[in-house]
């Protein structure tokens, strides 16, 4: 896996769909059990380099798009369950395993569920707070694509989205790692909050104006 920073490791980028997008997976180095965010295909390849950093406590998708088998790969290796908005439960468990769902609010003492439907029912970001640090998880509720960010709502519901943006303008963020991206830039480091808000209200505008994206 490839290093971020000092708690953050990237798996290996993977072209699911044939095209320009690309989707990854995010492994969080905490003293209280490490987490992989969203799920990747060559997980398998980093099973030593994960098992010398402590391993894997748990699995968490922001939606049913990223839950596959190599969640149960990762679950069978490392004992760490899969967790999903209780929205999302039955979608998922057609691929592989849940082992507790969620709703929006505190889930550990340091990452916040924000519960933001509008692609699916249950898509929820995550909000990782480590040291003075706020590190948002979006998966594909908005993500970057070749230099302005977006969000995926082709079958979803455009006022919902709408609205699960206005909860993401709240947040005070440092970084935002979606779990996948069209173009050369991955994620975002948020020097200026005031450039991180006005990423959404780009977003909120273009769907206002109709634009499914």
């Amino acid at each position: 896996m490839k290093i971020i920073n000092d708690y953050i490791l990237q798996s290996e980028i993977d072209f699911p769909f044939g095209n320009s997008v690309s989707t990854c997976a995010y492994l969080l180095k905490r003293k209280i059990g490490n987490i992989l965010f969203y799920s990747s295909k060559f997980i398998e390849n980093d099973f030593s380099q994960i098992h010398s950093l402590g391993g894997i406590g748990v699995q968490i998708v922001n939606h049913r798009d990223e839950a596959t088998s190599y969640c149960d790969l990762v679950l069978n290796e490392f004992k760490a369950p899969l967790y999903c908005h209780v929205k999302e439960e039955e979608a998922i468990l057609k691929k592989c395993k849940v082992g507790k769902v969620i709703e929006e609010g505190m889930i550990f003492s340091d990452i916040e569920a924000v519960h933001t439907p509008g692609h699916c029912p249950g898509s929820t970001c995550f909000l990782w707070s480590i040291d003075d640090e706020k590190i948002l998880f979006t998966g594909d509720t908005f993500y970057p694509s070749n230099g302005k960010w977006c969000v995926a709502i082709k079958d979803g519901d455009q006022e919902e989205m709408i609205s699960s943006l206005r909860k993401l303008l709240e947040l005070e963020v440092t970084m935002i790692l979606p779990s996948l991206f069209i173009g050369d830039e991955k994620f975002a480091v948020v020097e200026d909050l005031k450039k991180y808000k006005q990423l959404i209200n780009d977003c909120i505008q273009r769907l206002e104006n109709g634009e499914c994206h």
